[in-house]
């Protein structure tokens, strides 16, 4: 997979049906990874950082 340097890697945050939390990286319209179930939006952002990379831009899904 190659990925341009100039697009942001961003991290989606989502809620997953169990009300847990759920991310997904991305650089541009490439998905570059999954990040499992977690209790909070910040625990997530974490598992991104563990993972290495950085998120340039991170989106919150907002609760209905």
């Amino acid at each position: 997979m190659k990925l341009d340097e100039d697009e942001p890697v961003m991290l989606q945050i989502y809620r997953l049906p169990s009300a847990l939390w759920g991310g997904r990286l991305s650089v541009g319209e490439e998905v570059i990874g999954e990040l499992g179930a977690f209790q909070s939006t910040k625990e997530v952002e974490q598992a991104a950082a563990d993972t290495g990379l950085y998120p340039d831009r991170i989106e919150i899904e907002k609760s209905a």
